[in-house]
């Protein structure tokens, strides 16, 4: 048992934790595609039909994968306790949480900040570390409301989860999103985000909400009934990347609108109700992102 804890905390275990889970899952997953020849046949067919059983209820393919990697969180909080900060990133996440948990933006110059300078923060002309506020503020969230930062980051985790298993439902049948939310609550790769500091999961909740309000605004006739609801939703998934991932979430954001913009000018199908309201929210998420350059730096750029 003690093991299987080590292999499922890569940050707490070194490189053998990382290579261990990532051998296992690999393994795992060319024995489906590749040892099982006939997809009607043998223990795939089996899991494939336990999926299809459950899934007859959408919500059950988002709240089973979410839950699943909760359970899975809170084994590895009572068995492991919260994961020491180890990295030069988690301290600086951490540093960042600790200035918004007290209803700051950034902190004031130390007047003898060149003997505590540490790598990932910036000093000059004020003191906060260096990246998007997005993981700093779950970190800040979990702060405030539990009283431990770690607890911010299992619940963007759990979030992240549910979000990929809502992405693909707009995109594949459900018990294939039910099937694919359950390999994310497994991974190894997402397991090891949920035991550290520096974890993706609010990059991953943005990304996942983005790409599911996506596939449903340009499947406007499968999803004719929550236009306005799919739209805020494609605005709060960018708002948050861009908060956490910023420059490589562009090149996931640009197509994505472009695509929209010319879907919504092509077939004029109540524009309003897409435009509108994503405009509306990429407006306010820059004009916060240019507030905070302005008060960590000086420069809204």
């Amino acid at each position: 048992m003690k093991w299987l804890l080590d292999a499922l905390s890569p940050i707490e275990s070194g490189w053998m934790g990382i290579v261990i889970p990532y051998i296992t899952f690999l393994s795992v997953t060319a024995s489906i595609m590749f040892a099982i020849p006939v997809y009607y046949s043998g223990i795939f067919k089996k899991i494939c039909d336990f999926c299809k059983l459950i899934s007859r209820m959408r919500c059950i393919a988002i709240v089973l994968p979410a839950m699943t990697f909760l359970a899975m969180s809170i084994f590895l909080y009572v068995k492991l306790g919260s994961p020491i900060a180890k990295i030069h990133d988690e301290f600086a996440y951490l540093f960042a949480a600790d200035t918004y948990s007290k209803g700051r933006l950034t902190n004031p110059t130390h007047p003898f900040w060149i003997h505590f300078e540490v790598p990932y923060a910036i000093y000059k002309p004020t003191m906060i570390a260096k990246y998007p506020p997005g993981q700093g503020m779950s970190l800040a969230l979990g702060k405030l409301i539990l009283g431990n930062p770690f607890f911010g980051v299992v619940a963007t985790m759990v979030l992240a989860i549910g979000a990929i298993s809502w992405m693909l439902l707009a995109w594949m049948p459900t018990w294939l999103a039910l099937l694919g939310g359950m390999l994310s609550a497994l991974s190894p790769l997402y397991i090891s985000w949920s035991r550290s500091y520096w974890g993706g999961g609010v990059a991953l909740l943005g990304g996942a909400l983005l790409l599911g309000a996506f596939g449903r605004l340009i499947q406007r006739e499968k999803f004719s009934k929550y236009i306005l609801l799919n739209s805020l939703l494609l605005g709060a998934g960018l708002n948050i990347i861009m908060i956490s991932r910023p420059y490589e979430g562009f090149f996931l954001v640009a197509p994505v609108l472009i695509k929209i913009i010319i879907d919504e000018i092509r077939f004029r199908r109540n524009t309003h109700l897409v435009l509108l309201p994503v405009g509306i929210l990429c407006i306010l998420g820059l004009s916060w992102n240019c507030y905070y350059n302005y008060k960590v730096t000086g420069n809204i750029l």
